[in-house]
């Protein structure tokens, strides 16, 4: 029985491999139209403005609702903190080399001045505030990064569901 089904499946794959896909559609030229006097086409016509403004949400608690917000605004946040590298040390939910994104909002919940101090503490880094969990690894200053962004960064951590620490 075992041989048959071995011989089925051979004989299935076989036929698949000898149907022909079709390639492809080569990707719209981006060459300007050669025609004198003709109009742009839309590969080469300028770009249309068209910045709408984002529904506000409701922010979290010790964060202002003004600026960008919504889900595309924070995957936006979400992007530029994948490349300032923040999620070489963080994790949403689990501790890497620093404490979990979910730790850090259970931590500044329903705190007035929030975002004030975790910004504070992503511009000039910190040390001792995570000990029992990191070891006494120290989180080094970011002054690379502008205090609107930074601002956007610890918005998108106090809007994670919080979750407390686990006991050390």
């Amino acid at each position: 029985m075992r041989r048959i089904a071995l011989l089925m499946a051979c004989a299935f794959l076989l036929s698949a491999c000898g149907k022909k896909v079709q390639p492809p559609p080569p990707p719209p030229s981006t060459a300007p139209s050669m025609a004198p006097g003709a109009p742009p086409t839309p590969a080469t016509a300028p770009p249309a403005a068209t910045a709408a403004p984002s529904a506000p949400t409701t922010a979290a608690p010790g964060t202002s609702s003004k600026g960008p917000s919504g889900p595309v605004a924070m995957a936006g946040v979400r992007t530029q903190m994948q490349a300032a590298g923040c999620f070489a040390c963080h994790a949403v939910h689990r501790k890497l080399v620093g404490p979990a994104y979910a730790w850090v909002a259970d931590r500044y919940k329903g705190k007035k001045d929030a975002l004030a101090l975790l910004s504070k503490s992503i511009k000039d880094g910190s040390t001792g505030k995570w000990s029992k969990y990191t070891g006494g690894v120290a989180m080094p200053p970011h002054p690379q990064l502008s205090d609107a962004q930074i601002k956007a960064m610890a918005q998108w951590i106090l809007r994670r569901r919080p979750v407390a620490p686990p006991p050390a």
